[in-house]
């Protein structure tokens, strides 16, 4: 979803009216701003917590509307009525929605993962790749990975993705915006846009990362093999230990200690912080 700016501009004067109407939808009530302040008692459902004038630019005459998360039952005819004690004014507006591009993605906890974008080629290449946060303006989400001028632009990239992102550069003249995230974090989950333009147009599309487990079986050295009772996966964890069986005795330890005989696993759990639980069951080699 995207945010969009309505324009509007009035003969700047004092005692300013504003109110932003959708006259197809019964006069519904965008927003309105009257008293120095915005009136908002009336608003119509749907744009609650939606809409937002640049109240420092009303003295100037700028009555534009910022209308965030653009939906499809948004677009439409859109009426701007401006007073002042110099006259009143209305503007029209229409609003075209377009659909984006929209793709899930699920990845794997510490592995490396693709997030997929295209536009169509051209030259004059920019890339942008954000994060989006809740209640943050798209265009304000943290920098992930920027492009522009034939390389990769990276001083205004936020700390979390710092030496973790690439672009497949040889690919972008084929127009392939892809990026590599790698070593995925639960930080990373959540929704990204990548943002492309060329000398023929821009594009935005928009893709949500799951970030889910993993399952490894590996051999460590020549003392220990790792046996096939590994689990991972996304617990609400307040504390966690093994239960290490061998024979008719169980022990409570630590994680990371190794046992001769055979491991069984257990994990209680509750429900307070999100974390990655990785435990992983030993054999030792030898006669068990």
């Amino acid at each position: 979803m995207c945010d969009c700016v309505l324009p509007c501009s009035f003969q700047p004067g004092s005692e300013e009216v504003i109110h932003w109407l959708k006259p197809e939808d019964k006069d519904l009530t965008v927003h309105s701003y009257y008293y120095s302040r915005d009136q908002l008692k009336q608003q119509s459902q749907p744009y609650r917590g939606r809409t937002a004038l640049f109240n420092d630019q009303i003295p100037k005459g700028n009555a534009s509307l910022l209308l965030r998360g653009l939906t499809l039952q948004d677009q439409g005819r859109y009426k701007c009525y401006t007073s002042t004690i110099k006259g009143n004014k209305e503007s029209f507006i229409n609003i075209a929605v377009e659909g984006t591009e929209y793709v899930h993605v699920t990845c794997l906890f510490s592995e490396d993962c693709v997030l997929p974008c295209s536009f169509q080629p051209d030259s004059e290449e920019v890339i942008h790749w954000h994060k989006l946060e809740d209640k943050v303006p798209a265009s304000q989400g943290l920098t992930v990975h920027s492009y522009y001028y034939s390389r990769d632009q990276l001083k205004q990239q936020n700390q979390p993705y710092r030496g973790r992102t690439a672009l497949f550069n040889d690919q972008i003249p084929k127009g392939n915006a892809s990026l590599l995230l790698r070593g995925l974090t639960l930080q990373d989950q959540g929704r990204y846009k990548c943002y492309t333009s060329t000398i023929n147009g821009n594009k935005e599309s928009f893709i949500n990362i799951t970030v889910e487990g993993t399952e490894h079986l590996s051999v460590y050295d020549d003392h220990f093999m790792a046996a096939p009772c590994v689990m991972s996966t996304l617990l609400q964890l307040q504390s966690a230990w093994w239960t290490y069986i061998t024979g008719s005795h169980s022990t409570k330890k630590n994680a990371n200690l190794y046992f001769p005989g055979r491991i069984a696993v257990i994990v209680a759990a509750a429900a307070t912080a999100v974390t990655i639980l990785v435990v992983k069951c030993y054999l030792l080699k030898g006669k068990l």
